[in-house]
């Protein structure tokens, strides 16, 4: 540096110090409602500048009084960002008697993939400063705890968008004639917010069938992605509510805002286009409406009071935002043994049901052993309600000759070979899933395979699902020849299985899984651990084939069996399907009528 550009440097300290000075004095007799310390930019910027402004503007819409980066003599609370914001600043502020909280995102390094010291510096402010942490989400929290990292009296508190700005449109263009149109957005350009999937999807999307854009920043190019710069909050609203879906590819991100930011205006997420939680939300929605109960839309739960809300994923239904609502609360409990290693979520929400069980008023679970798990936590016994995950059988009809071949034509599989598929969510977060979802099994799936190619040489491997990459990577090592066919919507499913010989489940722990019912209901002889509802429903050499868990050679010599032995396949094939008949959506109606009543208010109107 030189001797001048050194001068420059010491003069702007000498000045910032002295403006300091200046507004600390100014400040004493003065007296917000509270102090809010980050460097703000006029957007498009990040995803904690964004939420922030949303902040600060819903505080002064509710007429409390917000001061930026001044802390006066009289004000009670003061909120601090991260490590985004002049820190020998408020020192120099700080005071006892107020209350000093720290909002803390991350941990950095992990999202960013390399560690730059930034986390350490947050937790030596967090010591230095904070009277308490608000954390972004329970993930943030739990890798914060995994690398050491102790913050003052962390809470979770999600970010949340500018409702004025992020809300769904009037009226959407009707779906039919058109392509599916698919936006992810990412003001930030690190390569973790999805690149990778976006490559791979600019490479293997059926385009004919969809659109996808990226807003925002990137180092990348594609071929057929449209790309858009980033956008200022407003016009990015606009934009995302000219779309279809929302796409979340970003890897171990603690609390996405644009992923919120899309979901405000009224796009779907889930854990995929449409997959498990939010196939679950649309059919109970059904069942409801058939019941006679009126139904809101789910982004409404946040603004109403008292109302019934019923969550299909219990993890996010046991967080501080739902126990300390008006609402009654209602959740389904379909897996997660505490004491599984690796998934120290399972402990945290079961040890949440323990405290807040008198709190919970209706629990759906799928099968004995969540039933006991439930129960011994203390949930009384009249809030807890054995109901199967059902299927809809006017979507998943018979397999036949004819259909076979079309969904073998349509798809690219073989007309000659045997093929096995998978269907299910495999893979951790809602990107390429190249790290393995134990739970589901991925390595016995690819275990068996590895067994079943050299006994089988017209072996073929049929996958759907989002987050599948572990599974894909493993069969490109293995030469097994394989197909990962990317759905549309759950709609499609139906004609997927009709393509298959065996459909194949290795999971360790489950709620279902659907694919028990979905293949007998198509007519496909089914293989499975003894997981969920396949203890209660499959009688082994009668409609489906069963193995103990993680029994890799059972499992494979089952698929062994129905390639060699005609009688069995068509025996499983004709004797799954009324197992599938009896657990239809339709025939399960009364099991929630039970669950709803006294837990919701129905619509008097619709039930005449």
């Amino acid at each position: 540096m030189t001797r001048r550009a050194l001068v420059k440097v010491l003069l702007r300290r000498s000045a910032r110090r002295g403006r300091t000075e200046l507004d600390w004095l100014a400040s004493r007799r003065e007296a917000k409602d509270i102090a809010v310390f980050h460097e703000f930019h006029r957007p498009p910027y990040g995803g904690g500048n964004q939420f922030l402004l949303a902040l600060v503007g819903e505080l002064e819409r509710r007429t409390l009084a917000v001061e930026v980066n001044r802390l006066s003599g009289r004000t009670p609370a003061c909120l601090f960002n991260s490590f985004n914001f002049d820190f020998r600043r408020l020192r120099r502020f700080a005071r006892d008697g107020v209350r000093m909280v720290h909002r803390v995102d991350g941990p950095i390094g992990v999202y960013r993939g390399f560690d730059d010291g930034s986390d350490r510096r947050i937790v030596g402010i967090n010591h230095a400063l904070a009277d308490a942490t608000i954390v972004q989400s329970r993930y943030s929290l739990q890798k914060h705890r995994e690398l050491g990292f102790d913050l003052r009296d962390p809470i979770v508190i999600p970010n949340a968008p500018d409702p004025a700005i992020f809300h769904p449109p009037a009226t959407r263009e009707p779906r039919p004639g058109r392509r599916l149109r698919v936006i992810a957005t990412s003001w930030s350009d690190n390569p973790r917010k999805g690149a990778d999937v976006l490559a791979w999807l600019d490479r293997n999307l059926d385009f004919d069938s969809f659109d996808l854009t990226f807003a925002g920043n990137t180092h990348a190019t594609y071929e057929r992605i449209q790309v858009t710069e980033a956008l200022a909050s407003r016009p990015l609203a606009d934009l995302l509510r000219a779309h279809d879906v929302y796409l979340a590819p970003s890897r171990d991100d603690p609390c996405s805002n644009a992923l919120l930011e899309g979901l405000a205006c009224g796009l779907p997420v889930g854990d995929g286009f449409g997959w498990s939680i939010d196939d679950d939300r649309a059919r109970l929605t059904a069942t409801a409406r058939r019941l006679g109960y009126e139904v809101a839309p789910p982004s409404w739960a946040r603004f109403g009071r008292r109302q019934a809300v019923f969550h299909h994923d219990h993890f996010g239904a046991l967080q501080p935002r739902w126990l300390q609502s008006s609402h009654r609360l209602g959740l389904s409990y379909f897996h997660g043994r505490p004491g599984t290693a690796g998934y120290a979520e399972f402990d945290h929400a079961y040890e949440t049901l323990k405290k807040h069980a008198s709190r919970v008023d209706r629990v759906q679970v799928t099968h004995a052993e969540m039933h006991e798990l439930v129960a011994d936590a203390g949930v009384a016994a009249d809030r807890i309600f054995r109901i199967p995950i059902g299927v809809d059988l006017a979507r998943f009809s018979v397999a036949g000759p004819s259909s076979r071949s079309t969904a073998r034509e349509l798809l690219g599989v073989p007309s000659s070979a045997f093929t096995v598929g998978s269907f299910l969510k495999d893979g951790v977060g809602l990107g390429d899933g190249r790290e393995p979802k134990l739970v589901k099994g991925p390595d016995t799936l690819v275990a068996v395979l590895d067994r079943l190619r050299t006994s089988i040489p017209e072996l073929f491997v049929l996958i759907t699902g989002p987050a599948r990459g572990y599974v894909r990577k493993e069969l490109d090592r293995l030469h097994i020849p394989y197909k990962h066919h990317v759905l549309t919507s759950r709609d499609e499913l139906a004609r997927v299985y009709h393509a298959l010989d065996v459909s194949l489940v290795t999971s360790r722990q489950e709620g279902g899984p659907k694919a028990l019912l979905e293949s007998m209901a198509a007519g496909i002889p089914l293989v499975t651990t003894r997981v969920g509802q396949a203890t209660e429903l499959v009688v082994d050499g009668q409609n489906g084939l069963v193995a103990s868990v993680d029994d890799v050679e059972a499992l494979a010599d089952a698929v062994l069996r129905i390639h060699a032995d005609g009688e069995l396949a068509t025996r499983l094939r004709w004797r799954g399907r009324p197992t599938a008949e009896a657990h239809a959506e339709e025939r399960l109606d009364s099991r929630w009528a039970e669950l709803l009543e006294g837990f919701v208010k129905k619509d008097e109107a619709r039930a005449d």
